[in-house]
């Protein structure tokens, strides 16, 4: 039938594009490996390009009845309302969806999850220093699974994470990308309350 004809059309889809995710993910794990991946800077409104990024995501969330919620504190504008910064554009739009993508998983129907941005902290002389905060209340993660979570192709192993389709990727490629750029990334959780990451960055 019509309806069957579609299904099984959406699952070929789907998993058409899971496949090309774990592709993309090991070519950049294999890049980053020997050194190949390079940073490509350009002049960027921050939080106009912040509000791009939010923006895909919250479809996805109003459909799974997650709140996702967005916050910026002053620091980010100038005179002008806009803070230009130095980014390359790519690689931080990777770092950035691939910790919504992670709290997105994770977050149950019902769940919240923040998106904040700190630029309050003193500059390096004519550096912006930002700080992107990722939290949700979502499964969590075990003690002993924290001290993994950033090596490749590992994932939390339970009978709830289990069902959370997931390539073993996308952390360890999110430090690697902010250990490019310079900055930090840290990460506090709780089984059965959720996740904060923490990274830092720096920008021109």
């Amino acid at each position: 039938t019509d309806a069957e004809s579609k299904q099984d059309i959406d699952t070929i889809d789907r998993n058409a594009q899971r496949l090309l995710l774990l592709v993309n993910q090991i070519l950049d794990e294999r890049k980053i490996d020997k050194n190949q991946m390079h940073l490509h800077c350009q002049k960027t409104q921050l939080r106009e390009f912040l509000n791009g990024i939010i923006s895909l995501y919250r479809f996805n969330a109003e459909e799974r009845n997650i709140a996702l919620s967005l916050q910026e504190d002053a620091s980010l504008n100038d005179a002008n309302g806009k803070l230009p910064v130095w980014i390359d554009r790519i690689n931080f739009d990777k770092v950035i969806s691939n910790l919504l993508s992670n709290a997105m998983k994770y977050t149950p129907e019902g769940g919240h999850i923040l998106f904040r941005v700190d630029g309050s902290a003193k500059r390096h002389g004519e550096l912006q220093h930002l700080r992107i905060i990722v939290r949700d209340d979502g499964l969590g993660m075990s003690k002993d699974y924290l001290a993994t979570i950033f090596d490749s192709f590992t994932r939390e192993e339970s009978s709830l994470t289990n069902k959370v389709q997931g390539t073993g990727l996308g952390m360890a490629i999110t430090k690697n990308l902010v250990d490019l750029m310079g900055g930090t990334i840290s990460v506090e959780s709780e089984l059965g309350t959720g996740s904060t990451f923490i990274v830092d960055l720096d920008f021109p």
